[in-house]
């Protein structure tokens, strides 16, 4: 869930390289949520007699990372730093998932997707950076700083189907 938890470790998705957490010890993080809330989802479908509980917990989740974690600023979502209660406004391929939940509102995938054509942040010949291609301090070809990945890419592509960028999935 979004809280502060103290067995809650920024690392722990993997992109453990990522400039997402060179300064955070603690993170609300899409792709987290995005998960979980993807989760919730199809348990709901999965068991009929539970799915008014696990739409609940899929609604719920949805309206918190639309609270905390959406920077209208950027476009996209990012990280929520806990301990300094601030947005990291660090753009990164996690900030997609959300779509792949359906967290987003139509309004807020229409602005995701403009980042897609963006040469300056994820419009590259490849899809979709781990981290967007204008955060000149931190983007290398070194792991999470930069490099496509294809799991992540994959389900950045499943978000845009669901809501209807056919042509940018499969690009």
């Amino acid at each position: 869930t979004i809280e502060a938890h103290k067995n809650c470790r920024s690392g722990e998705s993997g992109m453990d390289n990522s400039p997402r957490f060179d300064c955070a010890l603690q993170l609300d993080a899409p792709d987290f949520n995005a998960f979980l809330a993807f989760e919730c989802e199809q348990l709901a479908a999965f068991l009929p007699q539970k799915r008014d509980y696990w739409l609940r917990h899929h609604k719920r989740l949805c309206n918190l990372m639309n609270e905390r974690l959406w920077s209208e600023n950027q476009g996209l979502y990012v990280d929520y730093d806990v301990r300094n209660n601030t947005r990291t406004e660090i753009l990164s391929s996690a900030g997609f998932l959300p779509l792949y939940c359906g967290a987003a509102t139509p309004e807020q995938a229409a602005r995701m997707a403009r980042h897609l054509t963006d040469p300056e942040t994820f419009g590259t010949p490849l899809r979709v950076p781990s981290i967007a291609r204008n955060n000149a301090t931190a983007y290398r070809k070194d792991m999470w700083r930069g490099p496509v990945w294809v799991n992540i890419n994959y389900l950045i592509a499943l978000g845009l189907e669901r809501y209807g960028y056919h042509d940018l999935s499969r690009n």
